[in-house]
């Protein structure tokens, strides 16, 4: 006893109060030192036979002291005291119905180096290490600077005094959160400052050992820009029948200031406004277009304007075409204030024409495959194309023939076969046959010709030599 009494460390004794099934449910104080009663700020009243529960019913104690019974009795923590600036390593264990507790002061351990320290307040972020009840335990100056507070005021202050009503729903959640070991990213909340109009923080928070650590950053301007150009009614009408997603750079390109609305419905997920533009090209561009897309914006800033087709993948793995286009708004003295584009679904139409492209390489396999000369004419008897995968079986090379009329290599009798055959397939767009022979260099040959319609002015005409055939 005599120890405890005159120990540097702060050490308490106590009786443990438990429940019928053995849980701790309070602690009555046996003894105590003077170092403990200076670090809990007990010094004019000696706790003896009084329980915890009756001596800290709110602030950091009660939270630590909280988690000692939930623990059973068994708990190691850190604990900030604000009202002295220390830091104390606080441990217990137990020993036949009685706990002890031991407060050692880390604070010098806690500290950090010069360095950090010049770091911490000189970096326009806001810094700053809270508790799970409300309180900032440590900030740098920055915060100063945006709010208006200095840091005492806001060290004495609990931060959710702070933030706007219509964000402390939000704020609590987020706190429970990190209250299960979560960490928090890119959550925004607005916290009002010392003159009493808010400012919009973008907060990055991990929890650690019963604290929040936390970085953000202040987001006020680029979130004001953009209701700005909200509030512009005719800008809202056009955005809303654009059939798109149109979208707003800084003039740096460094931030997104603003997307429309219906952005969610084309990439599955909500963009950030205030994002950088390498985060949301890696967040919502396919890995394979990525670097397509980064030339398209480099493209912009150098010329001024870009076109691109490339492929999204959406958070569920869908991937989905799109055409974008940008393009830089000037000021009324040619200075450029905002890069600007639209970006618009083209799924349908590229699946139809890859679909197209894959028929017409697979037909076009088929055309040079097939030993039959392919003939398409007009509903005049001009022709428009011929092809043929053997050269030897042409009447007459390409130059020869398009924009020809039959008559002009057939006699009148096997003219008006043929037109006869081509009008009949057009008006019953059924399949017409005839033949026909053709004398070239002293040489006869036999055809077949089968017309069959394309549409209303067009007819295919598929022509094999039987010559051989004829023969037998």
């Amino acid at each position: 006893m005599n120890i405890i009494l005159k120990s540097p460390f702060g050490m308490a004794l106590y009786s443990m109060i438990s429940d019928e099934d053995g849980k701790l449910t309070d602690l009555v104080f046996s003894e105590v030192n003077d170092a403990f009663l200076s670090i809990t700020g007990l010094n004019e009243r000696h706790p003896g036979g009084l329980s915890v529960k009756e001596l800290f019913k709110t602030g950091e104690l009660h939270q630590l002291y909280t988690e000692i019974f939930e623990s059973g009795g068994n708990w190691q923590y850190e604990l900030y005291r604000p009202e002295n600036g220390n830091w104390y390593s606080v441990s217990t264990s137990k020993m036949e119905g009685m706990l002890l507790t031991v407060f050692v002061d880390i604070t010098t351990y806690k500290s950090h180096s010069e360095d950090l320290e010049t770091f911490f307040d000189l970096n326009l972020d806001l810094f700053c290490i809270a508790d799970m009840s409300g309180h900032f335990l440590k900030l740098n100056k920055a915060w100063q600077h945006i709010l208006g507070y200095t840091i005492n005021e806001l060290e004495l202050s609990n931060y959710l005094d702070l933030v706007h009503p219509d964000d402390q729903k939000r704020t609590i959640e987020a706190m429970e959160q990190l209250s299960n070991h979560r960490t928090i990213g890119n959550f925004t909340n607005r916290y009002r400052t010392k003159k009493g109009d808010y400012r919009y923080l973008e907060w990055n928070s991990m929890p650690s050992g019963g604290l929040v650590y936390a970085s953000c950053r202040d987001v006020t301007n680029v979130y004001k820009q953009a209701k700005q150009i909200e509030k512009q009614e005719m800008f809202r009408q056009i955005i809303d029948n654009v059939g798109g997603v149109f979208w707003l750079l800084s003039d740096d390109m460094s931030q997104l200031i603003y997307i429309s609305p219906n952005h969610q419905d084309m990439f599955g997920q909500k963009l950030q406004v205030g994002d950088n533009l390498f985060n949301l090209i890696n967040k919502a561009v396919h890995p394979n277009d990525r670097a397509l897309a980064f030339e398209a914006f480099q493209q912009l800033a150098t010329s001024g304007k870009f076109q691109i087709e490339l492929r999204l993948l959406r958070p569920d793995q869908q991937e989905m075409w799109v055409a974008s286009s940008g393009f830089i708004v000037y000021d009324d003295h040619g200075k450029a204030i905002r890069h600007a584009g639209l970006i618009q679904d083209i799924t349908k139409r590229k699946q139809t024409e890859l679909s197209d492209r894959e028929k017409t390489n697979r037909l076009q396999a088929i055309l040079q495959t097939i030993p039959d000369i392919l003939i398409t004419y007009n509903l005049y008897g001009e022709y428009i194309d011929l092809s043929t995968s053997e050269q030897t079986k042409r009447i007459f090379v390409d130059e020869d023939v398009i924009g020809k009329h039959i008559s002009d290599f057939f006699d009148s009798e096997t003219t008006a076969i043929f037109m006869d055959a081509i009008q009949k397939c057009l008006e019953t767009k059924s399949l017409q046959t005839i033949t026909f022979s053709n004398e070239r260099e002293g040489r006869v040959r036999h055809f077949e010709n089968r017309f069959l319609a394309i549409d209303n002015n067009k007819v295919l005409s598929v022509v094999r030599d039987v010559s051989d055939r004829n023969k037998h």
